[in-house]
């Protein structure tokens, strides 16, 4: 009976330290505030059409995962596309060569929140995510916080997470937006 514990024990830990089964939902929308800019912005994510979007009130980012293009425009409308950096995306799943940094709560008591701790290398940096760990519960991103060790770092809150888009305008690709021209 020990060793039949022990091996559903043991099959557990593996499969909670596997990086790749922690996962998103196929859709999810959020509002993001970054630290350093004090700007909030809407996130939309649909895994299903691969497409992530974002929007701050007067500019908007498409990130088209299928064709690995990004579609960004501005304040006066002007439109410009350009190749998507490889691994700068979130993913819907962690990557295999994420390593998991520990368990933390936030609140007290049974109020807590349980969160799930990674680090993993994304575009010459590295990201840490803070998940919310709450069983039976949607699994979403707390935190992010990118550095690239040297001067850069962004820290991005999730809030008003949910899995319906009411926005799913957003996830429109300009049909106007010609690639930046580099001079």
């Amino acid at each position: 009976m020990l060793l039949i514990y022990l091996a559903s024990w043991m099959a557990l830990v593996l499969a909670e330290s596997d990086p790749t089964k922690v996962c998103l939902p196929d859709q999810i929308q959020a509002y993001m505030y970054t630290v350093e800019t004090d700007a909030t912005s809407l996130a939309v994510m649909d895994f299903t059409k691969k497409i992530i979007a974002s929007f701050t009130g007067n500019a908007s980012i498409v990130e088209d995962l299928a064709n690995k293009t990004s579609y960004i425009t501005d304040a006066t409308g002007s439109c410009f596309s350009s190749p998507l950096l490889a691994n700068s995306v979130f993913p819907q799943c962690l990557p295999a060569t994420a390593v998991k940094l520990g368990d933390i709560y936030i609140g007290l008591d049974t109020s807590s929140l349980p969160l799930q701790t990674w680090q993993y290398p994304i575009d010459r940096g590295v990201l840490k995510v803070a998940f919310s760990n709450q069983p039976n519960e949607l699994r979403h991103p707390v935190l992010t916080r990118y550095s690239d060790g040297h001067s850069i770092t962004v820290s991005t809150f999730f809030f008003n997470v949910t899995t319906t888009i009411t926005k799913p305008e957003l996830l429109n690709i300009p049909d106007l937006c010609p690639p930046k021209v580099i001079v």
